[in-house]
C-alpha cells in the first residue's frame, strides 16, 4: 500500500543519516516481514531477497526453523533450475538470523551451500575460499567426522583439482579415504566416489599404471555393491579398459 511504501521510504532515508537509529530499523524490518510473506506466498525468490535484506536492519531479528526451512527449500529449487546467483543471495540473507546461535547447524549448512553454488556458478576460485574457510567451523562445531564435514573435505580437494592441481587434489583425496571408510564404511558411495577421484587424478597425473591397478580394484567393488549393469560400474569399466588399451 502507499502507506507502507512512505514508511519503507521513510525507514530508509532515516538509516542513511542514523544507521545505528533501532526504531527506523525495527520499522523497516516489519515492512520486510510483511513483504516476505507475500512473496513466499507468490514465489517471488527476487522480492525474497528484497525482504530479507529489510528484516537484516534490525539486529534483533532471528528467523524460526521453519523459515529458515523454507527459504533454503526455495533456493535448492532456484540452484536445480540452473539460477544460482538468485540462489545465493537468497541463502546469504539467512546467514546470521536464525533464531539459535551463530554456529548453528543450519548456518553451516547455509555456508555450504553458498559455496557449492558459487563453485557451480563459474567462479572456483571464491568457492575454493569459501569451503576452506568453512572446514574449521566444521570441524569444530559438528566434528571431524561429522558427514558435512566429512563433505567439506571432498569438495575441497573436488575445487583443487577443477582449480588444476591435480597433485593436490590427489593428495586430499588419499587422506581423505580412510576417514571415509571408518565413519561411512567402505560400501558407501562416498567412498566409492573419493576411490574413483584418486584413481582418475593419479591417471591425470601421469602414473598410467597405478591408476589401471586403483580402477581394476575398485570395478570389483562396484560390480559386488551397485551390479554389473550400474552406470557407474559401466563407466569404470569403460575407463580401465581405455586406459588399458593406450598402456599398451
Amino acid at each position: 500500500s502507499l502507506d507502507r511504501k512512505l514508511i519503507e521510504r521513510y525507514c530508509e532515508i532515516g538509516l542513511l543519516l542514523e544507521p545505528n537509529d533501532i526504531e527506523l530499523s525495527t520499522r523497516l524490518a516489519d515492512v520486510g516481514r510483511l513483504e516476505l510473506a507475500r512473496a513466499q506466498s507468490s514465489g517471488n525468490a527476487s522480492m525474497e531477497v528484497v525482504a530479507l535484506e529489510k528484516i537484516r536492519q534490525d539486529a534483533t531479528t532471528k528467523l524460526d526453523p521453519l523459515q529458515i526451512t523454507a527459504i533454503t527449500t526455495r533456493a535448492r529449487q532456484l540452484a536445480s533450475q540452473y539460477k544460482y546467483r538468485l540462489a545465493i543471495s537468497l541463502m546469504k540473507q539467512t546467514v546470521g538470523l536464525e533464531a539459535s546461535r551463530i554456529d548453528s547447524e543450519a548456518e553451516l549448512v547455509a555456508r555450504g551451500y553458498i559455496a557449492t553454488w558459487t563453485g557451480e556458478s563459474g567462479d572456483v576460485a571464491s568457492a575454493f575460499e569459501l569451503f576452506k574457510a568453512l572446514l574449521p567451523d566444521l570441524e569444530r562445531v559438528l566434528g571431524a567426522d561429522h558427514p558435512s564435514t566429512l563433505g567439506t573435505r571432498h569438495n575441497i580437494a573436488s575445487w583443487t583439482g577443477e582449480s588444476g592441481d591435480v597433485a593436490s587434489a590427489n593428495e586430499l583425496f588419499k587422506a581423505l579415504l580412510p576417514d571415509l571408510e571408518r565413519v561411512l564404511g567402505v560400501d558407501h558411495p562416498s567412498t566409492l566416489t573419493t576411490r574413483n577421484n584418486i584413481a582418475k587424478f593419479t591417471a591425470e597425473s601421469g602414473d598410467v599404471a597405478s591408476a589401471i591397478e586403483f580402477f581394476k580394484v575398485l570395478l570389483t567393488d562396484l560390480e559386488r555393491v551397485l551390479g554389473v549393469d550400474h552406470p557407474d560400474t559401466l563407466k569404470t569399466r569403460e575407463l580401465t579398459a581405455r586406459l588399458d588399451g593406450a598402456g599398451n
